[in-house]
C-alpha cells in the first residue's frame, strides 16, 4: 500500500506541475512570479499531520465551557451592572412621582447634554479594561495608566460642563425644548457629579483588569 500511494502522489505532483507549466491554472488576484515548487510527503507523515490536526481542532474553546469557568466572575459583574442601571431608574422614577413631569423633564434634559461625556466614559472604560489586563503584573504601570485615564476624563467633564454653563439660553431652548429652563440650573450640580464619577472611572477600570469581581462589586454598592 506504501508503494501505490507513492506513486499516486508523484502521479497527481507530475499533473499538477505539468499543468502550472501549462498557465492553466491562474491567480486571479495576484501574478506567479517566482517558480512554483510542489513538494510531497510521506504518507505517515501525512497521516500525523491529519491526527494533529484534529487535535487542534478538538482543542477550540467552547464559549459554554468558558462561561461555565467564570461563572462566579460572571455573576459579580452581573449583579454590578443591574445594580448600577437599577439606581439609575429609580432615581427618574422617583423624581417624577415626587416633583412633578415637569421637573423631571429638566432633569433628563440636563442629562441628555451630558450624554457625549457618558459615551466618552464608556469607550474609555472599554480600553482601559484590556489594556490594564495586560499590565496587571506591573502595579506602577497599572496605577499610572488608571490615574491618567481619570484625570483626563475629570478635563473632559469639566470643559463640557463650562460649555454647558456658558451656552446661550436661545441654543439651549432649540436643542432641547422648554426643558432647558430647568436644566440650565442642574448643569453645575450635574457637571459636579459627572466630574466624580470620571475620578472613580479608573479605579473601577482597574478593578475590573485585575479580574477582582468581589471587590468591584462592593465599591458599587
Amino acid at each position: 500500500t506504501a508503494v501505490s500511494n507513492a506513486l499516486a502522489i508523484a502521479a497527481v505532483t507530475a499533473v499538477l506541475n505539468n499543468l502550472l507549466d501549462n498557465a492553466l491554472i491562474d491567480n486571479a488576484n495576484a501574478t506567479l512570479s517566482d517558480p512554483v515548487i510542489v513538494k510531497t510527503l510521506a504518507p505517515d507523515r501525512v497521516k500525523a499531520g491529519q491526527v494533529l490536526g484534529r487535535a487542534t481542532v478538538s482543542s477550540v474553546p467552547h464559549p459554554w465551557r468558558w462561561l461555565r469557568d467564570n461563572r462566579e466572575m460572571g455573576v459579580r459583574f452581573l449583579g454590578e451592572f443591574v445594580t448600577g442601571q437599577s439606581v439609575g431608574q429609580f432615581v427618574v422614577l422617583g423624581v417624577g412621582a415626587i416633583a412633578g413631569l415637569g421637573t423631571l423633564g429638566a432633569v433628563r434634559a440636563a442629562q441628555m447634554f451630558f450624554g457625549p461625556i457618558n459615551t466618552i466614559h464608556a469607550g474609555i472604560f472599554l480600553a482601559l479594561v484590556p489594556e490594564g489586563a495586560q499590565v496587571r503584573d506591573e502595579p506602577h504601570r497599572l496605577r499610572r495608566l488608571m490615574v491618567a485615564a481619570s484625570g483626563l476624563l475629570v478635563a473632559v467633564a469639566a470643559v463640557w460642563t463650562v460649555v454647558g454653563l456658558a451656552l446661550p439660553s436661545r441654543w439651549g431652548t432649540e436643542l432641547f425644548g422648554q426643558s432647558w429652563a430647568g436644566a440650565a440650573d442642574l448643569l453645575g450640580p450635574l457637571g459636579l457629579g459627572m466630574m466624580a464619577g470620571s475620578v472613580a472611572t479608573g479605579g473601577y477600570a482597574g478593578l475590573r483588569a485585575l479580574g477582582a469581581a468581589r471587590a468591584s462589586l462592593r465599591a458599587r454598592l
